[in-house]
């Protein structure tokens, strides 16, 4: 879901990722640390890693984990 949604191809939405946006907006989405930890580590640039850990801190974490656990082979 998370990885669909943040894709920039994506010309067409999904229902799905429609859905999921709509949630966003109305701050009804949280993240567990795992997936948090997927989405960012499969990212190829260490930009692209920065910009989207800060747009994903505005998220909760369900589990109250720190972010600062991530840890990915770079």
């Amino acid at each position: 879901m998370w990885s669909e949604s943040l894709r920039r191809a994506n010309t067409v939405e999904s229902d799905v990722v429609r859905e999921f946006r709509s949630l966003i907006l109305e701050h009804r989405v949280e993240v567990v640390g795992p997936i948090r930890q997927e989405v960012l580590c499969g990212l190829r640039e260490d930009s692209q890693f920065e910009k989207l850990e800060k747009h994903l801190a505005a998220f909760p974490d369900l589990a109250g984990a720190d972010a600062g656990i991530i840890r990915c082979q770079r």
